[in-house]
């Protein structure tokens, strides 16, 4: 019903003595408009702000119309698509992100109680519904994005505020999968997360060590002893070691908590 929103500013235009109430409205459309170039999260707000115009459009239609029947029609009509296409877009949604599973649940419960320190995980997603139960900080941020820059960044102390510069990116560059007009210089945790995965266990760099302290590894099955992104699955010397090396604290049938030393 997206298509209805110019017809929804134009009824906002016409109307007959205009306050600061419709200035206030168009221009909250107005500003939200830079922000449809940063990926899929537009969708998950500008529903709000969309459908008030969505519904002065379908009112402005059905004060042209001039039989009752028809006027009820169009408006029952504009009800059930929203309703029946909300449900369609829910459903389409929870087969792609599942709710989180028992498994990953009582492993984040496990983490919240029994752990300190960083836990490196070898799925985004999976490391993602971990912090959502335990609180723990992990790698990669972002889940199942693997973000290469996220306030949780900031949140786990993985950067050192000192030390930061912001530069803003050129307009020509954002695409549908910037995640803000901003980025900081020389922070690339996708690309140190890969990093520590590609190295054995003893020979991690010690920049990443300094700068993640990992002391967990969180091991899903489902990547064969490599570490999974973007769809596909990548060998890792890494998880590789832990299994020679070190100890299962953790383990549920499909996910492993390795403990593997203290970083410091």
């Amino acid at each position: 019903m997206i298509p209805l929103v110019p017809v929804g500013i134009l009824s906002i235009y016409q109307t007959r003595n205009r306050g600061l109430k419709e200035a206030f409205l168009l221009v909250m459309l107005l500003v939200l408009i830079p922000t449809l170039s940063l990926r899929q999260y537009t969708g998950y707000y500008i529903i709000p702000f969309t459908a008030m115009f969505i519904g002065l459009g379908v009112w402005a239609l059905i004060r042209k119309l001039n039989r009752p029947a028809t006027r009820v029609g169009l408006a029952a009509a504009s009800l059930a698509i929203a309703f029946v296409s909300a449900q369609l877009v829910v459903n389409f949604d929870l087969q792609i992100e599942p709710y989180i599973d028992d498994t990953s649940y009582t492993h984040g419960l496990y983490a919240k109680y029994a752990t300190s320190g960083t836990i490196l995980s070898n799925d985004g997603l999976t490391g993602s519904e971990l912090f959502a139960v335990s609180g723990r900080s992990y790698l990669p941020v972002g889940g199942s994005t693997t973000a290469f820059q996220s306030p949780e960044l900031l949140i786990f102390g993985f950067l050192n505020l000192s030390r930061l510069r912001i530069a803003q990116i050129p307009i020509y560059e954002l695409t549908v999968e910037s995640d803000s007009p901003y980025k900081l210089l020389g922070v690339q945790a996708e690309a140190d997360w890969a990093d520590l995965l590609d190295h054995r266990h003893d020979a991690m760099p010690t920049r990443l060590i300094s700068a993640y302290h990992p002391t967990y590894l969180l091991e899903n099955w489902a990547a064969n002893g490599g570490y999974l992104a973007y769809g596909r699955t990548y060998p890792s010397p890494f998880v590789t070691s832990v299994h020679e090396d070190c100890y299962k604290v953790f383990e549920l049938p499909g996910q492993t908590l390795w403990y593997l030393g203290d970083p410091s």
